[in-house]
């Protein structure tokens, strides 16, 4: 089968969404263009996934082929988590672990071993902000981003609905979100995608749905609330030496913090290495571009709620959020080029 396709932008490894109308009968695994250049390709819902790399152009013309030149990116389950792995290397898990109140993404490793996010599972400051989550602090009366004693928490469900392939690998989670006492507030489905991507950049997509199954349900305006959290590596945080900038140029945190923005990075030095995490901000998120609660100490959360006010998920009513997360191994120059084809393409 062949497709033509518009590179919207000049791009590097970045997935592009094919809508194709006919069904696809036949395996795919990559796509490959007139001068014989492969990229990693895939069947999805609707169409084709293909990680392209290009120049600006309105036709290029791929032919969607079955041979097997790329490695499937490989998850693997393992004890109360689920391990990402490119070319058999370690690249974050999602854990579960039933010890803890939330699940999370992390750690994020870089291309040297070191990680993007901070490791460690129980510190004693901020212990809750454990690598990348999902939490907000005010869920009809209840904590569920902070974990003191009277906290809720989460009924953790297993990783589902697993796909891997060349071009990208998918999971979904559902959890029940609880108070103290187990009474569920909310059902939330979460879903994860990653890419196939060299390691200069790697993209996390991050899909959350709160359902409200149980009864209307108030998030509060508290600044204990993402409702994406993301705790950067202590290396790379501002009191050492790290940065944060955002959309529209704001450095530092007294020019952040608060301040709405469709993407901010937060970055610095690993091993030698420049290192960034990156947040693209979905218009299709409720009151899109979302405000930052991005801190010196290496917090990096988007958060509505505190600035604009809480809001209500009415009863058999959903909301969700999508972010894209970009994790740079090098000095993430084309990061506003990143966030335009991705907004771009969820047209």
């Amino acid at each position: 089968m062949n497709v033509t396709v518009k590179a919207i932008r000049d791009c590097k490894d970045e997935p592009l969404y094919i809508r194709i109308e006919d069904n696809i009968e036949e395996k795919i695994s990559c796509a490959i263009d007139k001068d014989g250049n492969i990229f990693p390709a895939q069947k999805t819902e609707g169409g084709v996934v293909v990680i392209l790399t290009a120049k600006q152009s309105d036709n290029i013309e791929l032919e969607l082929s079955d041979k097997k030149v790329f490695n499937t990116i490989a998850l693997r389950s393992g004890s109360e988590k689920l391990d990402i792995l490119f070319d058999n290397k370690l690249f974050t898990s999602y854990q579960y672990l039933s010890d803890l109140k939330k699940p999370f993404l992390g750690p994020v490793y870089t291309k040297t071993g070191n990680t993007f996010t901070r490791p460690d599972l129980h510190h004693k400051e901020h212990p809750h902000q454990r690598s990348v989550f999902i939490g907000v602090g005010d869920v009809n009366g209840v904590d569920l981003w902070n974990e003191p004693e009277n906290s809720g928490f989460l009924k953790k469900g297993a990783p589902e609905n697993i796909i891997c392939g060349s071009a990208f690998a998918s999971f979904e989670s559902n959890n029940v979100w609880c108070d103290k006492d187990g009474k569920p507030l909310m059902d939330e489905t979460r879903k994860t995608i990653v890419y196939s991507q060299s390691e200069e950049c790697r993209y996390v997509d991050l899909e959350v749905t709160f359902k409200a199954n149980y009864g209307d349900v108030f998030f509060g305006n508290t600044k204990e609330a993402g409702p994406l959290g993301v705790r950067v590596n202590e290396a790379i945080d501002v009191t050492h030496g790290g940065y944060m900038k955002n959309s529209y140029g704001a450095c530092g945190e007294e020019e952040c913090w608060s301040k709405s923005a469709q993407w901010c990075i937060y970055g610095g030095q690993l091993d030698g290495e420049d290192c960034a995490i990156a947040i693209f901000d979905n218009e299709d998120n409720e009151r899109y571009p979302t405000c930052w609660h991005i801190r010196n100490y290496g917090l990096f959360a988007a958060n509505n709620l505190f600035f604009r006010g809480g809001l209500t998920i009415m009863e058999n009513k959903t909301l969700t959020y999508s972010y894209r997360l970009c994790f740079f191994n090098n000095n993430a120059n084309d990061v506003k080029e990143r966030f335009l084809i991705y907004n771009l393409n969820n047209k």
